[in-house]
């Protein structure tokens, strides 16, 4: 079976080598021998249009900073949501009902605020995040599930996306180029998710067959060893980032005085 691809997870830079490695094993795995061809062919189909306008948008210097932005702000905010639906759970009345003013908030906005387009994403956070500092009662829910800081620095990101994108889109092609890409990318997910349903499928269905079973095992072996390393990299970074904030918090010792 195959494991979780983490092309989600990815900067836009990694998610399109991370696919260009899938699509090679595929491609040398043979398609048709195993009987994914119209799957993979939709999945190269949308994947080479991130490419191509990938590629196109390196031309900017803003295409870099603004993709960060948006991913940086994405992960905060599904991270906010997976906190409070875990403290949703609780055995303690009181941090499930905190829990559950913040999922009503979230609620009036969506979860798919982060598959929506730069200007109504942006819209909706700032409208997400006001209407958060605008009421005691969801600003003492926050401070109670400790995601006051989460809120914090999603606002600063979200306005510091807003800020760059607003000064900077009049360069030729960038507004447009960076919105298909995120458009793109979730057309990439949902091709990927039924060319994986397909292959897991096609494995299980000739998993006892003398010729095609070892070739099965042999494609999903070398795609779980793209997926590890991927894996890999993003525990490197969340690490990184991790220790970074650690020595963020740590006070500057004052020069002892001779």
């Amino acid at each position: 079976m195959l494991n979780t691809n983490p092309a989600k997870q990815l900067h836009v830079a990694e998610f399109v080598q991370e696919g260009n490695d899938v699509l090679q094993i595929m491609e040398d795995a043979n398609p048709v021998t195993l009987l994914f061809k119209k799957q993979y062919d939709a999945y190269k189909g949308v994947f080479k249009e991130v490419d191509d306008v990938y590629k196109l948008s390196l031309g900017s210097p803003l295409t870099k900073t603004l993709i960060d932005l948006d991913f940086k702000r994405d992960n905060i905010f599904m991270g906010i949501c997976f906190i409070t639906d875990g403290n949703f759970k609780s055995w303690e009345p009181a941090v499930v009902a905190n829990a559950q003013l913040i999922i009503d908030s979230i609620n009036v906005f969506g979860r798919g605020i982060v598959d929506e387009n730069y200007q109504s994403e942006s819209a909706d956070l700032k409208g997400l995040i006001d209407s958060w500092e605008a009421d005691p009662n969801l600003l003492a829910a926050l401070t109670s599930l400790h995601l006051d800081k989460w809120k914090a620095e999603l606002k600063t990101t979200n306005e510091l996306f807003m800020k760059t994108f607003t000064e900077r889109a009049k360069a030729d092609g960038v507004k447009d180029a960076l919105a298909t890409i995120k458009q793109l990318r979730t057309k990439a997910d949902a091709a990927w998710v039924k060319l994986e349903n397909v292959l897991n499928g096609k494995m299980e269905e000739f998993e006892d067959d003398e010729v095609k079973a070892p070739l099965y095992n042999e494609l999903a072996h070398s795609l779980n060893q793209v997926f590890d390393k991927y894996d890999t990299l993003i525990s490197q970074r969340k690490g990184r980032f991790a220790a970074k904030k650690e020595k963020d918090k740590k006070p500057v010792t004052p020069p002892a005085n001779n």
